[in-house]
């Protein structure tokens, strides 16, 4: 009896371990699914890191780590490209400023030219 029980337990445990692999398996393939959406992830002919990312160095932590990493960078990215964005916004209003005031003031100058020699 004590066999057939020792021997469920370590069937128990293969099948436990067995859906541990799984579910990481899983994990890495999604995992890699979102870096397909990096184009340079997509190159051949981009050399791959040498330089562990994780400190279990398992590929899913691998790949979510650089996940991780991409999603900083594309977050710094888009921050600077909003940045870009409002300085050409004020670039525009002060060139639109500056058409104004210039208008302004050759339009002052001409009616004090006309003031001066109609008089």
């Amino acid at each position: 009896m004590s066999d057939n029980s020792d021997l469920i337990k370590k069937i128990n445990g293969s099948i436990s371990d067995r859906s541990l692999i799984w579910s990481k398996y899983d994990a890495g393939i999604n995992e890699a699914q979102k870096l397909d959406q990096y184009p340079q992830f997509n190159n051949p002919n981009t050399p791959l890191l040498s330089s562990s990312l994780s400190q279990t160095q398992t590929p899913p932590d691998e790949i979510a780590s650089v996940n991780w990493q991409l999603q900083q960078e594309d977050q710094k990215i888009t921050q600077s490209q909003n940045k870009i964005k409002q300085y050409q916004e004020e670039i525009t209003q002060n060139q639109k400023q500056f058409f104004i005031v210039m208008g302004v003031g050759i339009f002052l100058i001409f009616i004090l030219i006309l003031i001066i020699f109609n008089n």
